[in-house]
């Protein structure tokens, strides 16, 4: 199957790399690509949701907020609100180097995300 052979490739746990043949289909191998440049680290322990997302996100599906990726394209954020505020940070630092995001735009979108999530969206 596709999700074995990119578990295989990438060395990858079968639980993710079937996450994302479900999530990104006959894209999953490009997502899966970028584990070269991003490594293969979780956004969150214990959820299949990869770094590697936030970057595909950015690049490929014009994610331009922190909650965007966090509800829009992975839906940590109704999965887990604490792991989802956890992962914040991490999300940021990638998304604003993807987007030029100078350090107060990250602290502006850290803060404005956070107040979000602990509202409950």
């Amino acid at each position: 199957s596709e999700a074995a052979r990119i578990a295989t490739r990438h060395g990858l746990d079968p639980a993710v790399a079937n996450h994302l043949v479900r999530s990104y289909g006959s894209r999953a191998a490009q997502v899966a690509g970028l584990l070269d440049q991003v490594g293969p680290a979780r956004l969150s322990p214990g959820h299949v949701f990869l770094e590697a997302e936030v970057v595909w996100a950015a690049r490929q599906e014009l994610a331009q907020t922190a909650l965007d990726v966090l509800a829009r394209r992975t839906r940590l954020a109704f999965v887990d609100q604490a792991a989802a505020v956890a992962a914040l940070p991490r999300t940021i630092e990638l998304l604003g180097a993807e987007l030029g995001w100078s350090g107060a735009r990250r602290r502006q979108e850290l803060e404005e995300a956070r107040g979000r999530l602990e509202r409950g969206i």
